[in-house]
């Protein structure tokens, strides 16, 4: 509260990120400070204008190659095959206002608006796809540089209540909202810039001063409205219906002589718009939630989606908006005076048009044909007894390539394995000796991946990781802890690609100490 009667409130927020990385030459900075003022117009409307500010500096880390005969390399985990000039900066500006308004009855109107820019300059060098003999570690280096400018505006407003019918309670809301995105960029890249030995790297290669000669632009416009009813046709059983109609206009255009940089660059030109139209496209929702008993529910959805995607392509063209639809169901439950929670879901997700990144063109995307996801999650997260609580999950996931003409049948991500177990468990002494200490442990285990084609492939093993924890209260407001991540330091690659290129160590074992103060 910034006044006595409350009617005023303030929000302050700053944060600091400086960091080494793992891996020689990366550093990373970050940079943020967020504000917010709320104000009691009347007891039944509030004002919020806000907005944030980051700067924000990433390392760069392309990944590591493989065999030519298949196989992950053996080097170092610090390896790093860019340049000691890599830099990236991504400053990005956020201002909102939302006006909110209660009516007699319990209805609520809001309405929101929001403008945001984006600035980001990229130069780097990084390793092409083309994989390496044990004996020979040469392979060739790219250099890139790039500009990148992005507008976006937003504004909803939506109607939100209760209503009475057949003697029960369900609830309505209505909306609509409006979209904007503009982006130019220019960059340069050089294919052949240079050559680096993948087991004896060398970082401090002269540094490239091209023009850019090569660039595009992009302008989306998205509209529609939507509607969601909670509906209460039984005592035990909750009904959700929704939908939106979309229309969605995306235009781009592109030019330049990116492929063969020059200096001094040669004169280059945007080519005509082409454009991409949605027009009153629904996408409905349905789900439904039915109380067994006090204990046990269980729940099933089906939803379409239309995604519209910033990535683009190597010619400077924003991919289509992913298409898809999903269906799900579960059952949950709760114990011991909820302080138990058990869940347990499957589902199945189809998709089109989801991007994935290029792999001849590094920060550029393509498109996919339609990919099938499908899997089982199983949850259980509470606590035993005061002191002691507990956290518990499984995944299994398979995912492939349903139909796409040069992939059918393989996996689509090689991000995360088939099956992943996850587990914590955290205790706090409130007696004797111990009294104020609290000791915690938590291990993530994975299962096989694979990347690449078969048998010239890459292969990631099974793996392990613990992670320890153990805290000290000082006092109501003190606390002090101790974390180590990768207690045992355990050396694996955390997300595989193929033997060409995208291939990244995990992070190795490391210790931090906080102190967390409350007044």
């Amino acid at each position: 509260p910034l006044l006595d009667s409350g009617r005023l409130r303030g929000r302050l927020v700053g944060a600091f990120q400086d960091q080494d990385m793992f891996y020689d030459v990366a550093h990373k900075r970050r940079a943020i400070v967020y504000g917010a003022l709320a104000y009691d117009v009347t007891p039944q409307t509030t004002l919020t204008v806000g907005g944030h500010y980051q700067d924000f500096r990433p390392a760069n880390q392309t990944g590591l190659p493989g065999y030519t005969t298949g196989g992950l390399l053996k080097v170092d985990r610090s390896t790093f095959l860019g340049a000691d000039w890599n830099r990236f900066r991504t400053q990005d500006t956020v201002a909102f206002a939302e006006l909110a308004h209660e009516f007699a009855g319990g209805w609520r109107m809001r309405a929101t608006a929001q403008t945001a820019q984006q600035e980001r300059m990229d130069k780097y060098a990084y390793v092409g796809s083309g994989a390496v003999t044990p004996t020979n570690g040469f392979t060739n280096q790219i250099a890139y540089s790039g500009e990148n400018f992005t507008r976006q505006n937003s504004f909803d407003v939506n109607l939100s209540g209760s209503v009475n019918l057949l003697g029960r309670t369900h609830d309505l809301l209505i909306g609509a909202d409006y979209q904007t995105k503009d982006n130019k960029y220019s960059e340069w890249r050089h294919s052949a810039f240079a050559r680096i030995d993948v087991f004896n790297p060398v970082t401090n290669v002269p540094e490239p001063f091209y023009g850019n000669n090569g660039g595009g632009r992009s302008e989306v416009e998205q509209y529609g409205v939507y509607g969601n009813a909670r509906l209460r046709p039984f005592d035990n059983t909750i009904v959700t219906l929704g939908g939106r109609f979309s229309w969605y206009e995306n235009s781009t255009r592109s030019g330049g002589t990116r492929a063969t940089p020059t200096n001094p660059p040669q004169p280059w030109t945007y080519g005509p718009w082409s454009t991409y139209k949605v027009e009153h496209e629904f996408t409905p929702y349905l789900g439904v939630v039915h109380d067994l008993n006090e204990n046990w529910s269980i729940y099933a959805s089906y939803a379409d989606t239309l995604t519209p995607q910033s990535a683009r392509t190597v010619d400077g063209d924003f991919l289509d908006p992913i298409i898809g639809e999903q269906v799900e169901a579960g059952v949950k439950a709760e114990f011991f005076d909820n302080r138990l929670l058990l869940s347990g879901a499957v589902y199945r997700i189809n998709q089109v048009n989801r991007s994935q990144p290029d792999p001849d063109n590094e920060g550029f995307f393509i498109a996919t044909g339609e990919v099938l996801s499908k899997g089982v999650e199983l949850e259980a997260t509470g606590q035993i007894t005061n002191n002691w609580r507990v956290n518990a999950g499984y995944s299994y996931n398979k995912n492939e390539y349903e139909t796409d003409v040069n992939n059918g049948g393989k996996p689509f991500t090689l991000v995360s394995p088939k099956h992943m177990f996850k587990a914590y468990t955290n205790y706090r002494f409130t007696e004797g000796a111990l009294a104020g200490f609290d000791v915690g442990a938590g291990l993530n285990a994975f299962g096989e991946t694979v990347g690449g084609i078969m048998p010239i492939a890459v292969r990631q093993p099974a793996y392990v990781v613990v992670n320890a924890n153990v805290g000290y209260r000082v006092n109501e407001d003190v606390t002090v802890r101790l974390s180590v991540n990768n207690l045992f330091d355990e050396v694996y690659y955390a997300r595989i690609s193929g033997v060409g290129r995208g291939n990244y160590y995990g992070e190795p074992r490391s210790v931090a100490v906080s102190i967390r103060a409350a007044y």
